[in-house]
């Protein structure tokens, strides 16, 4: 059994929840290419997504169910707020807090319970996708693509959240790869690798 995380097996879902941090990029087509992302076929995506990336890869022992949801969450405070925010006791950046204004949010429109696949007390995975410009300069700068886990220590719908993903809608069409993506229609690579 894993613990606090995905499991590698089965039929879990993970939770993708995309974060509006730029009024300019909040429109339904990102929204639309960001459930091709985690849910297309080889033939919709031009390559992979991440569901069928894992199905594959672990020889149909994987099926994710991956549940994006249909609307853009926006959180409490203007984006810089988040950039600034830093708790050396926990050392959680600001993606933990847009995490746990998330999570309270979908806790009154989902069964946040229903993500705990393995039944371990915890929130299987949740991915944060925002929309603002990715930061390729700056090591300091929360807009990149990583995982992390949350030192939130409350619970939604009697579950705790430990692993979560954090990366920009801009990954979905990246121009600087080094490997080939005409015929891309999505690029789920970053996603994937995140996810792995």
């Amino acid at each position: 059994m894993t613990y606090e995380c995905f499991p590698s097996t089965g039929t879990p879902k993970l939770l993708v929840i995309p974060v509006n941090l730029d009024d300019s990029k909040k429109n339904n087509e990102t929204l639309a290419e960001i459930d091709l992302a985690f849910n297309g076929t080889k033939e919709t995506t031009g390559w992979e997504s991440v569901k069928s990336f894992y199905q594959e890869s672990s020889y149909g022992k994987l099926n994710m169910e991956c549940d994006v949801m249909d609307e853009w969450f926006t959180p409490s405070k203007a984006a810089s707020y988040y950039e600034s925010y830093y708790d050396y006791d926990t050392y959680s950046d600001g993606t933990s807090l847009i995490l746990s204004e998330a999570l309270a949010y979908y806790e009154t429109k989902l069964d946040l319970s229903d993500y705990d696949y393995d039944n371990d007390g915890f929130i299987d995975s949740v991915w944060l996708i925002y929309n603002k410009d990715v930061d390729y300069v700056s090591s300091d700068s929360i807009y990149w693509a990583y995982v992390t886990w949350s030192a939130d220590e409350v619970k939604y719908d009697g579950k705790y959240c430990c692993y979560y993903g954090w990366a920009g809608t801009d990954f979905m069409h990246e121009e600087t790869q080094s490997y080939p993506t005409d015929g891309f229609v999505v690029d789920a690579h970053t996603y994937i690798h995140e996810t792995g």
